[in-house]
């Protein structure tokens, strides 16, 4: 079994990860399934554990929702066990409240710049939409498909993120490299329109 798995993760079709209690995950296009080796490698047994389609779990891909320049999709609450076995509802993602102002550290970016690709996390083509408003955020202050407000600057969809953008920090996107580096960093009000 193992061999078989490891041609396939050689040919992208699928990935495993070996846990140290002898559990299999083998992930592929179609969904994830465990099996129980008990840490023996030359086991032959090919009897999942637990076999979980991704069509079961409802997991979509949003890539292609990205690159048609859609929206991803919100992410479902989650329901988890207390101790006292009550069900509980939470959130995956924490975001500023809706129309709330909050303070950010702005900078600039362009999209013709060395190393850049000028096409945004979500898909947008930034050198082919030159007057898109998008700011880059840190997707767990600000999810990917917000419409946000900077204070004096308008509103922008946040579609990009950034390796320095983390936290309370964007970065606006502006067509012209003069502007960007003008821009500078400042301190602005940042809400979450929708």
């Amino acid at each position: 079994m193992f061999r078989r798995m490891k041609e396939a993760f050689a040919q992208r079709q699928k990935s495993f990860l070996v846990s140290s209690a002898g559990m299999v995950l083998v992930v592929g296009l179609l969904g994830v399934v465990v099996y129980d080796t008990a840490g023996n490698e030359d086991s032959t047994d090919d009897e999942p554990v637990l076999l979980v389609s991704l069509e079961d779990t409802g997991i979509t891909s949003g890539e292609n929702n990205a690159l048609n320049g859609e929206n991803a999709p919100e992410a479902a609450p989650v329901n988890t066990e207390t101790a006292d076995n009550t069900a509980e509802e939470t959130n995956t993602e924490e975001s500023p409240e809706a129309g709330e102002w909050e303070s950010f550290t702005a900078t600039a970016y362009t999209a013709s710049c060395e190393g850049c690709s000028g096409v945004t996390r979500t898909g947008i083509d930034l050198e082919e939409n030159p007057d898109a408003n998008v700011v880059a955020v840190d997707p767990d202050v600000i999810p990917l498909g917000s419409t946000v407000e900077v204070r004096g600057h308008g509103e922008f969809l946040a579609a990009d993120t950034g390796g320095a953008i983390n936290g309370q920090k964007i970065d606006i996107f502006m067509p012209e490299r003069e502007n960007a580096l003008s821009f500078g960093r400042q301190e602005v009000e940042v809400r979450v329109i929708d």
